[in-house]
């Protein structure tokens, strides 16, 4: 991809090369993830190993999900011979891992800091408590309010409330409904993803 990976947007760039992903971009490409992200679970593919470093970006900083290595396509084997099955049977959350991956990326593009430097105060940061943490370029330009709001999908993400799972759907439409704020981004359902192309 012509603009490489978000990985070496957000770590292996100049600062200044780095400023230029302002707010309103990495909005975008979060939200372009989560839509890829929610296509693959509507139908039944898990990626297990979301990341910066798998999220390629085009000439118009479109992401794309890449690194299908580690990929599970979720099957029902009512009608499925064992010996056919090279995938595994659903369980009660099998998207977990891949939302949970999702809401340490929310927090790599809020932050601009590889996990490994904050993970052991990922708690305190996704309640509120490190806010300090929030890469400086970003604040006073007008968009503290989403910021704030993207931190909430975040904790949902990591953090979901044990009777009421989070799944990619909601997910991508409260990241819609940030933007439509700003007529950028629409909300779409699963009907519209299923219209679309596979590009992810």
């Amino acid at each position: 991809m012509s603009n490489g990976t978000l990985h070496q947007w957000l770590y292996g760039r100049s600062h200044q090369e780095a400023m230029k992903m302002g707010w309103t971009l990495r909005l975008k490409i979060a939200v372009g993830v989560a839509k890829g992200i929610a296509w693959l679970h509507h139908n039944n593919v898990l990626h297990l190993k979301i990341n910066s470093k798998c999220i390629l970006l085009d000439d118009k900083f479109e992401p794309k999900i890449s690194n299908f290595g580690n990929a599970i396509i979720l099957i029902d084997t009512s009608d499925t011979p064992l010996s056919d099955c090279n995938f595994i049977v659903p369980d009660s959350s099998p998207y977990k891992d891949d939302v949970y991956s999702f809401g340490i990326l929310l927090l790599e593009l809020v932050t601009s800091r590889e996990p490994s430097t904050w993970i052991n105060s990922l708690t305190d940061y996704v309640w509120g408590v490190d806010f300090d943490l929030i890469d400086e370029c970003l604040m006073g330009q007008g968009f503290d309010e989403e910021i704030y709001e993207i931190l909430k999908i975040a904790k949902n993400c990591i953090h979901p409330c044990e009777d009421e799972a989070t799944n990619m759907l909601q997910v991508y439409q409260a990241m819609c409904a940030i933007g439509t704020s700003r007529n950028e981004i629409s909300l779409v359902s699963y009907t519209d993803l299923e219209n679309n192309q596979r590009d992810v």
